[in-house]
């Protein structure tokens, strides 16, 4: 992505934010940050429903591992998250 990795990593933590890029059936999991790595994990019952991890990349850009059920839209889901970072990377 074309934004530094905290902005993408703090933009898809954001609650405020997941209603605009994350898949519906992924609303209702609990969600596990690990800021120090990067990570968030999305589980229901134990069990680990989704997954992204944020990488800085070389100058001002981000590389992100975005793992989701086959039926969820995975693609979908990332191009939503980077209109939502450069949204929030231009606010304000």
């Amino acid at each position: 992505m074309q934004a530094d990795a905290d902005i993408v990593f703090n933009t898809a933590s954001d609650d405020t934010r997941a209603l605009a890029w994350l898949p519906p059936s992924l609303r209702t999991c609990e969600i596990v940050v690990n800021t120090d790595e990067r990570t968030l994990e999305w589980r229901r019952n134990d069990e680990q429903c989704a997954y992204l991890r944020v990488e800085q990349g070389g100058a001002g850009t981000s590389e992100v591992e975005l793992r989701l059920p086959d039926d969820t839209g995975g693609d979908d889901a990332l191009r939503a998250l980077e209109a939502e970072v450069a949204e929030n990377f231009t606010a304000g």
